[in-house]
This record gives C-alpha cells, sequence and structure tokens, in this order.
C-alpha cells in the first residue's frame, strides 16, 4: 500500500524556499516543481525539484549572476540612451521653431519697411501727385495692420501644435 502524500498550497513552499507565491507558480509553469491539483504542491516533489533547478544555476546552465546583473545595465542603459535621444529630438525640433520665429520676424520686419518705402518710390517712378501718393500709402499701411494680427506667438503656437503631433 502507498501512502498518499499531503498536498501544500503556494504559500507554504513560498515560505519554505523563501521565495514569492508568484515565483512558486512561475517555477511550476516552467516545470521545476510538479503541480498537482487545485493550485496544490507536492512537497517532496518540489523539494527536489526546486534543488534540481538550483544545482543546476550553480553548475552554469543557467545565467550567472553577474550575467543577469550585466544584462539589466545593459537595458538600463539602452533605455536611458533611448529617453535622452528622444529629449534631444525634441530640444531639437523646439531649437528650431525658435530659430524659424526670429527669422521669421526678421522678415516680416524687412517686408514692413520695403512696404512704406513703396509709396515713395512708386511717387517718383510714376511722377503721383502728394494725394495719389497718400492713397497708396494708406492702402499699404491697411494691408500691413492686417497682417500684423497674426503675431510671433500665434506662429510660435502653430509651430509647438505641429511638433506636438510629430513626437
Amino acid at each position: 500500500m502507498t501512502q498518499k502524500m499531503p498536498l501544500y498550497p503556494a504559500s507554504t513552499l513560498a515560505k519554505l524556499f523563501n521565495l514569492s507565491e508568484r515565483r512558486i507558480r512561475q517555477l511550476a509553469q516552467a516545470q521545476i516543481i510538479p503541480k498537482k491539483q487545485n493550485g496544490k504542491y507536492d512537497l517532496v516533489g518540489s523539494v527536489q525539484g526546486y534543488l534540481r533547478y538550483l544545482q543546476d544555476q550553480a553548475a552554469g546552465h543557467g545565467m550567472t549572476t553577474e550575467a543577469i546583473h550585466a544584462a539589466r545595465l545593459r537595458r538600463i542603459k539602452a533605455q536611458a540612451d533611448e529617453k535622452e535621444l528622444m529629449l534631444l529630438q525634441r530640444a531639437g525640433s523646439q531649437m528650431n521653431a525658435q530659430l524659424a520665429i526670429e527669422l521669421g520676424g526678421r522678415s516680416v520686419t524687412a517686408i514692413k519697411i520695403g512696404f512704406l518705402a513703396m509709396a515713395d518710390r512708386l511717387m517718383q517712378m510714376l511722377s503721383l501727385s502728394q494725394a495719389q501718393r497718400s492713397e497708396i500709402e494708406h492702402t499699404l499701411r491697411q494691408a500691413l495692420i492686417e497682417q500684423s494680427d497674426y503675431t510671433d506667438t500665434d506662429i510660435a503656437t502653430a509651430m509647438e501644435d505641429d511638433l506636438e503631433k510629430k513626437t
């Protein structure tokens, strides 16, 4: 007659092996320790399975502690490098946006000066009267006023919105 061995829950094995219950379930899923029924485990089979696993690890069949540590460090460094690259890309895009705004502001100033000088040039080229010159100057100023509704802030906001969509 064989004696039926009692079965134990994962919590008992976890205390015995100084592991978490989750780790016990992982070991059972990896078939290192035998799982019986209803989430319970055979004590002798579990101890033997876990000891074989530890012996294999010690004999070099698994990764060494140093190799695991090195792999973790590589993963952490790769994650940090990826985040740094993303930050640099974002900073570069923001610098490009700022440069575009600055250059745009310079262009607008040059256009304004050119528009205002145009009335005098047209008066000389076309032999216009002072009244005609005043009318042209008034029309050009109105055009500049309408365009001045678009500020550098509007341009910057539009560029930042575009940048956020890309990242």
